[in-house]
């Protein structure tokens, strides 16, 4: 359920904790999440410019947790905010967090995020010494799950492990031979060389290569590994280049 206007509710699933707040007089700010291009220095030559990948989005949510009217301690509500920063008993990271409002105020309430920092303000206390109104900043990273980590977890080694056939005691192991997949039809399309000529002009490194023949000039270590080069502008004309 949404809260109501100029209230933003921050919420996580394992453990269950929801917190309830008004949102504060700065506006939730996103400062990251755009672009995501790269300049790639060439001696003596304009840098390449090339696509790595957007960035995680960052959002700065301010919020305003008040029970002054009442007199009643937000202590509780205090303690859940930074549990949803600290790594939880049945995981070894914390939890993911999810932000529900109404309206644009608060952007991009569709996405999942993490907790990267949560920053306390000014606080009012009550005649018992607990806080009944806590100006809180919270800094969020929006979570992009990666596959081939979460393959690699420990805890998912584990349930390999012991799903994993167990060996007969003296049993000798069988012996596979893997077969050669077949390359695929662009691959076999695909030249896995290049001549250098005098038509790509005096100057040409393989960084620029990298960049036309692989679309990312960040992998000419690759080609100069494969080549027997250390020197990415020592590519003279009518010159092999093979390509990994």
């Amino acid at each position: 359920m949404a809260p109501p206007p100029g209230w933003v509710t921050v919420s996580a699933d394992d453990p269950p904790l929801s917190v309830t707040a008004r949102l504060a007089e700065d506006r939730p700010n996103i400062d990251s999440g755009y672009g995501g291009w790269d300049e790639v220095e060439r001696p003596r030559r304009s840098p390449l410019t090339t696509y790595k990948s957007a960035p995680p989005l960052h959002l700065t949510l301010p919020m305003l947790i008040d029970e002054w009217v009442e007199g009643t301690s937000v202590e509780d509500q205090i303690d859940q905010l930074e549990r949803m920063g600290q790594p939880t008993s049945s995981a070894d990271e914390p939890p993911q967090v999810r932000v529900s409002a109404i309206g644009g105020a608060v952007p991009h309430t569709d996405r999942t995020w993490v907790v990267a920092d949560i920053a306390w303000g000014d606080a009012l206390m009550n005649d018992d010494g607990d806080r009944v109104r806590q100006q809180v900043t919270m800094s969020l990273i929006e979570y992009v799950a990666d596959v081939y980590l979460t393959e690699l977890s420990a805890a998912n080694r584990q349930r390999a492990k012991a799903a994993a056939p167990k060996k007969k005691p003296g049993a000798p192991a069988k012996r596979v031979v893997a077969k050669k997949a077949a390359r695929p039809r662009w691959a076999k399309a695909k030249a896995r060389s290049v001549v250098a000529d005098d038509d790509w002009g005096s100057g040409e490194d393989l960084l620029a290569i990298a960049a036309r023949q692989l679309g990312d000039a960040s992998r000419w270590p690759e080609i100069a590994a494969l080549n027997g080069m250390r020197d990415p502008r020592s590519v003279r004309p009518g010159q092999v280049i093979r390509l990994p």
